[in-house]
Formats: C-alpha cells, structure tokens, sequence
C-alpha cells in the first residue's frame, strides 16, 4: 500500500475519519452534493481531511460510502460512511464545481506487533469508562475477537475523549504500538476524573434532601 498514488475527490471537515469508523454525514453545499453523488453512482470513494484554523492537514483517511440514509425537502441528505486506509495529500486542485480534488499516496503502519499485555490493558479500561460513560449502550464495549489487533487504538480513540488534535497525530502514527501506548496512557489520565464524577453523582442523588416548593 505505501507509495500507492491515486487521485480522490477531498472532503475537509472538522473531525478526523479513522479506518474502520462509521460516521453519518449531513450533506448540504450544492458542491459536495454533487461530489457524493457522482461517488455513490461511481462506487468510488472520497477522502477526509481534518481541516481547521484555515489549514488542511495533510494526512487523511479514504471513505466508502455504505448508504443514503435520509433525504431531506431543501435538496440535503444524510449518509453513512466508512473509513478505509489512511493516505498523505501530495498535492490538490479545486475542480470546476468547486470541491478539491486531490492526488494522495496511501500508507500503513511499520510495525504492528502489539504485546498481548497491553492489548488486555486498553480493553479494560476502555470498557471500564463505557460502562461509566455510556451506562446501558453494551453495544460499545470491545472484546478482543471484535476487532482487527492492529486498529484497536482507532477503535478506542472513537470513544474515549480524545481531543481533535490528538486524533489526528494517532492518525498519522504508523506504529500501533505507539499509538495503543499513548492511548492507554490517555485513559489512565481520565479515568480518575469519570471516578470522581461518578461519586460526585452518587452524593447528589443520595442527599435526602425533597424539592423546593
């Protein structure tokens, strides 16, 4: 995959798009309508770039579309992406209707052996903080088999509160090991803080005290 050029139509957006994730977009500028239209019809994919502050950054991930989910009255539609590979812009145009259209190399990581160790670490305290951040949505814990090995990190970045920022540099990492060290580090930071307003919750709710009148 590394040094595997392409050329894909480019969609800039406040977030970043890891592989594997599924997002729902709300498609609204008449130039993007028509760049997902023509990629639904085509069955080809666009990328996503975390832009902000002005800058495009460079790195970015592919998305499939998986589906039209809802059309709305004023000509605007929702849909279902995919991430799929991580790519490097080299250089891009703004095309006649007005999205860019880039040239890209894609990449994967260098090294993806990942001790078994820290694989069970992350999976407990990533579904430690689902089960304190998201009670009753089950459906977001991980399990070992859930998963390709080499794109936990990603898997638990979606969830764990993770800043903008500090996505997009686990984007760019070509390291899993790197990537799962610095996230279990991340979720070790937090998890005193959840604890804490768990018991602060617990102290609210059993203060005795009734309602005001």
């Amino acid at each position: 995959m590394v040094g595997d050029r392409r050329s894909l139509p480019l969609f800039p957006l406040n977030l970043v798009l890891f592989p594997e994730s599924q997002l729902t977009l709300h498609i609204f500028e008449e130039r993007y309508k028509t760049m997902v239209r023509q990629c639904w019809k085509d069955e080809t994919e666009f990328g996503v770039n975390l832009y902000e502050n002005n800058y495009l950054h460079p790195v970015g991930c592919t998305a499939r579309i998986e589906g039209i989910l809802r059309s709305y009255p004023d000509g605007s539609f929702d849909i279902l992406i995919v991430g799929t590979a991580r790519y490097r812009l080299v250089d891009y145009m703004t095309t006649s209707t007005g999205y860019f259209q880039g040239e890209v190399d894609r990449f994967g990581d260098t090294q993806a052996e990942v001790p078994d160790a820290l694989v069970s670490k992350a999976l407990a305290l990533y579904n430690r903080i689902v089960e304190m951040a998201y009670p009753g949505k089950e459906e977001l814990r991980l399990a070992r088999e859930s998963r390709d090995i080499s794109l936990f990190s990603y898997a638990i970045a979606e969830k764990a509160g993770i800043e903008l920022q500090d996505r997009q540099r686990l984007l760019e990492q070509t390291s899993e090991l790197e990537r799962l060290t610095e996230v279990v580090a991340h979720m070790e930071r937090v998890m005193p803080l959840l604890q804490d307003f768990e018991r602060v919750k617990r102290i609210i709710s059993n203060d005795g005290y009734m309602p005001r009148r």
